[in-house]
């Protein structure tokens, strides 16, 4: 039987993760893939149909992470071009390598709070 951890708000505003056996079973592939206006984190495996575009404190990602994970997602919607999104790009290579190391990087961590209640991905986008 799977468990999964579910971020719960208590009563008093507080935030509590749960691990909870059988419930949402299908929901154990995960992808990291930053998107203008959505992302980074997604679930890849909702009946198998669609994606689901997952806030990372609802995994019971530490706050430490997701807001690391933040900052990466907005430093690429930093580069969107509004004129012409194609032309849409990091000012220099060397940005675009930094950014795709820190992606790396964040993908073992996410990985490594998840532990056996998922798999995780890294998608960088072309």
């Amino acid at each position: 039987m799977a468990v999964f951890g579910l971020r719960l708000a208590s009563g008093t505003g507080d935030v509590i993760c749960a691990a909870v056996p059988g419930i949402l079973e299908a929901m154990r592939r995960f992808r990291i893939s930053p998107e203008f206006g959505a992302g980074p984190i997604w679930d890849d495996a909702w009946e198998g149909k669609t994606e689901i575009c997952l806030h990372s404190k609802s995994i019971c990602l530490s706050d430490e992470l997701s807001n690391d994970l933040q900052r990466w997602q907005l430093d690429y919607e930093a580069t969107l071009d509004v004129v012409y999104p194609p032309d849409s790009a990091f000012p220099a290579a060397v940005d675009r390598l930094a950014w795709e190391q820190r992606g790396y990087e964040l993908e073992a961590r996410v990985r490594g709070e998840l532990g056996e209640t998922g798999t995780v991905r890294l998608e960088l986008p072309d």
